[in-house]
């Protein structure tokens, strides 16, 4: 129990730091940003000079579709950035449940009591874990850290809806958004018959 305490607390500040769980996101996000800063003036100038042209040879879907994209590799990586921060939570309060279960331990052998079996020691164990994990994900750095989650995995699909819309588009192929237009179109035209049908009094068969 002693192990999984230390192994736990290090895992939480290895996530909280974005140690060792995030060097694979740092291999991706750091030659991303360095090669970004240098590429991104001579980009700009490249838009400005000939954004125009490609938009006159029907490129403009293409030009969007990579720029969102680009949109979405932000949002994956501030997306992953949040679940490391709130796994680090996660685990923080597991280790500090596992110290409050030696705790617990050794006021039982101070009072003489004993867990004779494995369900015994389990449910000590889920007694601490608990009321660790409850007063953690109440505090205000959890709270923070949740809400930031949502909003990274909210934009994250937003981004990807993009995405799948401007090559919809882009295919002729139906997107979402006109999909439910339709189906909201034929649901209204349904009850505009039934409405009509029981106006002038008449059946579906007489109709």
């Amino acid at each position: 129990m002693q192990k999984l305490a230390e192994g736990l607390s290090s895992t939480g500040q290895a996530l909280a730091s974005g140690g060792a769980s995030a060097a694979g996101w740092k291999l991706m996000s750091q030659p991303m940003a360095m090669s970004g800063r240098p590429c991104s003036r001579v980009s700009l100038n490249l838009e400005r000079a000939y954004g125009g042209l490609a938009d006159a040879f029907g490129l403009a879907s293409s030009r969007d579709l990579q720029a969102a994209l680009r949109a979405q590799a932000t949002a994956t990586l501030a997306k992953q950035q949040a679940q490391s921060e709130y796994l680090s939570l996660i685990v923080a309060a597991l280790a500090k449940g596992s110290e409050g279960t030696m705790s617990r331990l050794a006021d039982m052998g101070r009072k003489g009591e004993s867990v004779d079996s494995l369900l015994g020691l389990v449910r000590v164990w889920s007694r601490a874990a608990d009321e660790a994990m409850h007063a953690a994900m109440q505090s205000p750095k959890a709270l923070e850290a949740a809400a930031k989650l949502v909003r990274a995995s909210t934009q994250s699909r937003q981004q990807q809806h993009r995405i799948v819309a401007l090559a919809s588009e882009a295919l002729n192929v139906p997107t979402r958004a006109e999909v439910d237009d339709a189906y909201r179109e034929i649901q209204e035209l349904k009850r505009e018959l039934r409405r009509l049908r029981k106006s002038i009094g008449t059946g579906p068969a007489n109709a």
